[in-house]
């Protein structure tokens, strides 16, 4: 566990849902949406402020960020998994200074 102290990051807070088999032809797949947010350490916030009101600024104080995203598991293979998935970021590094952001990825493992 990280010093709460000195950690950028003070805590985060995550959920989600998976449903598995969401076709019929496709029983070993699964689709799932999470949510979630990550608050950078008040003492972070903290300095931000005193460098602002020192005049060493503008530095975007930050606070929370915020991640939905949708995924599909695709299991083609036994061990095979492909997953793309979408998500939306809100306010991105904590601030809302940063444009809110629409990421693509995609995951693949493989078990042998």
């Amino acid at each position: 566990m990280a010093d709460r102290r000195t950690a950028t990051t003070d805590y985060q807070i995550a959920g989600g849902l998976t449903y598995t088999g969401p076709l019929q032809s496709r029983p070993e797949d699964d689709i799932g949406f999470a949510v979630g947010t990550t608050h950078v350490n008040g003492r972070i916030a903290w300095s931000e402020e005193l460098q602002n009101l020192a005049g060493l600024g503008p530095v975007a104080v930050q606070g929370n960020e915020y991640v939905m995203e949708l995924y599909y598991t695709y299991r083609p293979l036994a061990g095979l998994q492909v997953r793309p998935n979408i998500q939306y970021v809100v306010d991105p590094g904590g601030t809302s200074r940063n444009p809110n952001a629409l990421v693509f990825g995609l995951k693949t493992v493989a078990n042998f």
